[in-house]
């Protein structure tokens, strides 16, 4: 098993990459599992990345806090309890292997399901390029969307 790190608001988890898993959320949207936290599922969206006009690959990423999780307050996280599921869009450049996430969706139910608790996009514009970490799900993403 490879382990790999996750960063949630400023902590980090151990995240163990393992084989695809299929998931769907309400809306039928098709998920494959990528790893897994002491906390969270992560979820990549089956469909392939699309490409937006500047030629960056867009992918949606899921993470879902895992049932034994009774709450957020379980792991000391910043997290509010009525979070289950985040919902993260990512703007990717291949070619330079960076990263910026211009879409966030928090939900109260696994798998994207329940309320709609927390949305913010950010303009792309207003946000810098980063570099994945190593091992982190951030580098998974690069990885998964340029189909490396």
């Amino acid at each position: 098993m490879i382990k790999k790190s996750l960063f949630i608001i400023g902590t980090a988890y151990a995240v163990t990459q393992h084989g695809m898993t299929l998931a769907q959320n309400t809306k039928g949207q098709p998920w494959d599992s990528v790893g897994r936290t002491d906390v969270y599922e992560i979820y990549a969206a089956q469909v392939a990345a699309k490409t937006n006009k500047d030629g960056n690959k867009l992918q949606w990423m899921m993470m879902s806090r895992l049932p034994r999780v009774a709450s957020a307050s379980d792991i000391g996280s910043l997290l509010s309890n009525d979070v289950a599921t985040f919902k993260k869009l990512y703007e990717i450049n291949c070619r330079d292997e960076t990263y910026r996430v211009i879409q966030l969706q928090a939900f109260s139910g696994e798998m994207g399901r329940g309320q709609l608790t927390h949305s913010s996009t950010a303009s792309p514009e207003q946000l810098s390029w980063e570099y994945p970490p190593p091992e982190t799900v951030e580098e998974r993403v690069v990885e998964i969307a340029c189909a490396k």
